[in-house]
């Protein structure tokens, strides 16, 4: 359930009255621009985005996320954080220019088993209806891999633990260690 938003909230996000209605205390913070190589891969490019999801979470313990976006065999990703430990909002409607979104986004989890939840992850929790807004610390069942919201919706990418994972039709392929510099 904690990752229960992560893809449901991309659709939303799309609309423009979602966006006006976001709480300016609520408001994401864009962490960076990556794009690929011409005739890098996407697993390849997905690494060194890794290194900065990674790096971000391991140092503040919150998840970031993504939309994977494409163009003439280009690979981008704008990456956002909500500065929340169980949830992040992928904004579909942000990329790069000229790029279109393949249909996959790429997200972090933190390392932590449990997770505390500060006064704006309270926030954010009774402003996206979570269930988690009175919680005081939240059971992390995506530390090392996909969590069992993740799974329910669906392909996508992830970073935890160091590694990046893939979930194709339910299944995880692991690509390895992220790069951390």
């Amino acid at each position: 359930m904690q990752r229960f938003l992560f893809l449901v909230l991309a659709a939303l996000t799309a609309l423009p009255c979602h966006a006006q209605d976001l709480p300016a205390e609520l408001a994401p913070v864009h962490l960076a621009d990556l794009t690929s190589q011409q005739g890098e891969t996407l697993p390849s490019f997905l690494l060194r985005v890794g290194g900065a999801l990674h790096g971000y979470t391991r140092e503040t313990g919150f998840e970031a996320c993504g939309a994977i976006g494409e163009q003439d065999g280009i690979y981008s990703v704008r990456l956002f954080s909500d500065r929340v430990p169980h949830g992040c909002v992928v904004r579909t409607s942000t990329l790069a220019q000229g790029f279109a979104f393949t249909g996959e986004t790429i997200h972090s989890h933190p390392h932590a088993k449990v997770l505390t939840m500060t006064t704006r992850a309270h926030a954010w929790s009774q402003f996206y209806r979570d269930g988690h807004a009175g919680a005081p610390t939240l059971r992390n069942d995506g530390a090392t891999g996909f969590s069992k919201a993740d799974r329910a919706n669906g392909d996508g990418w992830l970073v935890a633990g160091g590694q990046l994972l893939h979930l194709v039709n339910g299944k995880t392929e692991r690509h390895g260690s992220v790069s951390t510099h």
